[in-house]
């Protein structure tokens, strides 16, 4: 039997997830900004690598602490 889908959560994880990347979009803005004030060398393709090695060390952290989480029951 298959329970009956919550739509208010759907919804505002919807809005959660407007809220959270409409503040990533001001971070990025922000941050090119602040690596050029310290390094005027820097460029786009620098601050592309530095963006991707973080977005994907968010990802490897994600998995670990799921799987911690699953393991231990705990955070």
């Amino acid at each position: 039997m298959c329970e009956r889908t919550n739509w208010k959560v759907v919804y505002l994880m919807g809005v959660f997830s407007l809220i959270q990347n409409t503040q990533y979009s001001i971070y990025v803005i922000t941050m090119f900004s602040y690596l050029l004030k310290r390094n005027e060398s820097a460029t786009e393709t620098q601050f592309g690598w530095i963006m991707a090695t973080s977005s994907f060390g968010h990802c490897v952290g994600c998995f670990v602490l799921g799987w911690w989480n699953s393991r231990t029951s705990k955070v």
